[in-house]
């Protein structure tokens, strides 16, 4: 399931632990923002509806009205920022590191999710448990599923095309066959309707604990090296800093809630929680290693 989707679902369902009825005027005015390539938004309209709903529940806790905005250009999402017309904004990974230098100037504090008490992920290049295939090496004339919605996936598998293959790997591969769930990329494997495929190593783990049988036609053939973030969100240098701090707050404060937790723990997410500078100095170095190479062999 997508991580922005996750948030959707327990901002749903978490919303009437917050109710409040009481509408007055408050403190701090908040603004977010955030980039629909970042996430499956525009699949589920009526999410937006629950998620300004729980904003504004949740803002009562710490005196603010909050709205939230969904941005179709995300240049137009930096903008905003830039301007301090949004406090949080939640970028997409590619955005946020290719103009990194000229967020930052704008932005406080990163963030991110811990999902399964992890806050990163890797992937797998999965395949035929087969000696002839052998991965990245071997894609010419090959058939490859991978998730529709998964850009980070898309990446990883682009950014070793073009250091093996010198090409795009759609450029090589003989179909890429996008699909809407990780159980079907799996399975496009297995049933031999594909022969490579790319997967998050927990959605691996998760479908294979439930069928084990999986490793007798299908083998991991190759781990990512770089960890990466499910999505980034960055707080605005000039939001009111108690503010900021409660946002990361409440956001513990929902594991210690008893309808709270449930809906948390059967989505695997965990919580918000800040991110250094340094925490994304591989990733920085990773995605532009990745733009050298998409400008090099486009």
């Amino acid at each position: 399931m997508n991580i922005i989707l996750k948030l959707i679902l327990i901002i749903f369902l978490t919303s009437n632990i917050f109710a409040n009825n009481q509408k007055k005027e408050r403190k701090y005015n908040l603004v977010f923002g955030v980039a629909k390539k970042s996430s499956v938004l525009t699949k589920f309209e009526d999410a937006n509806v629950a998620i300004k709903i729980w904003l504004d529940d949740i803002g009562s806790l710490y005196d603010a009205d909050i709205d939230m905005f969904f941005y179709d250009n995300t240049a137009k999402l930096y903008e905003h920022f830039n301007e301090n017309k949004v406090n949080v904004a939640l970028f997409d990974l590619p955005y946020f590191f290719k103009y990194r230098k000229k967020i930052d100037l704008s932005k406080d504090t990163n963030w991110s999710i811990l999902i399964d008490n992890e806050k990163f992920t890797h992937y797998y290049l999965i395949g035929k448990n087969d000696k002839k295939f052998n991965g990245f090496n071997d894609f010419k004339n090959k058939i490859l599923s991978i998730k529709r919605d998964d850009e980070i996936a898309k990446i990883w598998l682009n950014k070793k095309s073009y250091e093996i293959n010198k090409k795009k790997a759609s450029k090589v591969l003989k179909l890429v066959k996008e699909e809407s769930k990780d159980r079907t990329v799996l399975f496009n494997v297995f049933f031999g309707k594909a022969d490579y495929a790319v997967i998050r190593e927990k959605a691996w783990e998760t479908i294979v604990s439930f069928n084990p049988a999986i490793k007798k036609r299908v083998k991991i053939i190759e781990k990512s090296n770089v960890k990466f973030l499910p999505f980034l969100g960055v707080v605005n240098k000039n939001t009111p800093s108690k503010a900021a701090k409660l946002f990361f707050q409440e956001s513990v404060n929902l594991s210690k809630l008893e309808g709270g937790n449930k809906v948390l723990k059967a989505l695997k997410f965990n919580r918000i929680y800040q991110l250094a500078d340094e925490d994304l100095v591989e990733l920085d170095k990773y995605y532009n290693d990745y733009f050298r190479l998409e400008k090099k062999y486009k």
